[in-house]
This record gives C-alpha cells, structure tokens and sequence, in this order.
C-alpha cells in the first residue's frame, strides 16, 4: 500500500512540474513578444521554470538516495528562483496585461508558490 502511495505521489510531482513549465513557456512568449524588461526576465524565467520538471525527472533515475535528494533540492532551488522572478513581475503593465488578456483577475501582488 505504502509502495503505491510513493507512485501516485512521484507522478503527481511529475504531472505539476510538466504543468508549470508548459505555462512558463506560454508566460515567456507572451514575455518576449512585447519586449523591455520582460523579455530579459523571461530568459531567466525559461531556464529555471522548465529546470524544475527535468531536474524531478532526472531524480525519479536516481543512482542512490543522495542523488535523488540532490536533484530535488535542484528543482527546490529553482523553484524559489521561480517564486522571486514571479514577485518581480505581479503588478508591472505587462502582468496586467497578460491578466486582463486571459480574463483573469489583476494580480495582487503575492505569489504563492
């Protein structure tokens, strides 16, 4: 039973980490295409918000425990990146742009992450 929870558990992580960066990519092309700050933020944005995904799947073909410890704390790591770059942007026109764009409410300017 306990073996089964570990699976659901990895492919839920697997399943949000895939989610988030398909949503980071569609961020960073809203980013790119309307240029300025954004579009420096977004390279950073790119990187890191797609690392997270990859780094939760390198871990689940980890060589040993430290290994997989190693890798998640990468995806950790980068997601906090994701968390400050994210605060950098609530608030600015672009975000309210892209809010108003998606039918969204304008952000509040707290991120959670």
């Amino acid at each position: 039973m306990n073996e089964n929870l570990e699976k659901m558990g990895q492919k839920d992580i697997q399943e949000r980490t895939l989610s988030f960066s398909i949503r980071i990519v569609n961020l960073c092309k809203f980013l790119r295409e309307n240029g300025g700050t954004g579009y420096d933020l977004s390279k950073q944005l790119i990187r890191s918000g797609t690392s997270i995904g990859a780094n939760v799947e390198e871990a689940q073909n980890a060589e040993s425990k430290p290994d997989f410890i190693h890798k998640m704390t990468i995806s950790l790591k980068e997601a906090t990146r994701d968390k400050l770059l994210a605060q950098n942007l609530i608030g600015t026109p672009m975000i309210c742009s892209l809010s108003q764009n998606f039918g969204s409410n304008p952000p509040t300017g707290k991120f959670k992450a």
